[in-house]
């Protein structure tokens, strides 16, 4: 009995091709913008995942006093995935939860990113929620 190796290795390098998991591309930037000279991408909330996260400290004299705070923060991210700087866009009620979100934001880990085949730095927004109900 004669097979046909060849056909049989051909196809089984098919199914395994269909079946092989996709490796996930870059999300595509909204926009290129420029700090300090270099290109930055930017991406829409929710469009770049952290790989790790921490809790914030809750400041204790809100605690206390029971405010809840939301944050937002703009965080720029650099080659290999730590943040580089941060700065609040948005905060309601006190700067305390500002300082917090950001001292806990240096913690996280990001994708590396690359745009056009380079590695690149960008611009994400994180927002934070201090809620009592979660202490």
């Amino acid at each position: 009995m004669r097979t046909n190796l060849g056909g049989f290795l051909f196809l089984a390098a098919m199914v395994a091709a269909v079946l092989r998991p996709a490796v996930a591309a870059d999300p595509i930037p909204q926009q290129i913008v420029k700090i300090n000279g270099e290109d930055v991408s930017v991406y829409a909330p929710g469009q770049v995942q952290p790989v790790r996260t921490a809790k914030p400290d809750y400041p204790r004299p809100e605690q206390e006093n029971g405010i809840e705070g939301h944050v937002v923060l703009a965080a720029l991210i650099g080659f290999d995935g730590r943040v580089i700087e941060s700065q609040v866009t948005e905060s309601r009620l006190s700067p305390s939860f500002g300082e917090s979100a950001k001292a806990c934001l240096v913690k996280w880990r990001f994708p590396k990113l690359k745009r056009d085949g380079a590695p690149t730095k960008y611009l994400i927004q994180v927002p934070f929620e201090f809620l009592l109900q979660n202490r």
